[in-house]
């Protein structure tokens, strides 16, 4: 899921890079798609989306607390609002296995 997230933010950015300059009134896509670049960038260099002037994108592992990265004109993170939900689902759909 990860590998599929990663590759529709790869998606986005670079369609928005092509549209933003046929389009002008799209700035604010453009500020994001460069900013989803910077991280991009970041992270093929070093495997770590993090750099100086962003805002730190947290890691998540799948025991503790996960957290979005939220891309826009502004970055944001915050905590994932339905991790019991997604935890409950796991368990219940595991044991049908």
């Amino acid at each position: 899921a990860q590998n599929a997230l990663r590759e529709g933010l790869l998606q986005y950015d670079l369609k928005q890079k092509v549209f933003a300059k046929v389009i002008t009134s799209l700035g604010a896509d453009y500020k994001v798609s460069e900013l989803g670049e910077e991280y991009f960038a970041n992270f093929i260099k070093t495997g770590n989306p993090n750099g100086k002037k962003l805002l730190r994108w947290p890691q998540n592992n799948k025991d503790g607390e996960m957290y979005i990265m939220e891309l826009n004109v502004t970055a944001r993170t915050y905590k994932e609002p339905h991790r019991g939900r997604y935890l409950f689902l796991d368990r219940y759909y595991s044991l049908k296995k």
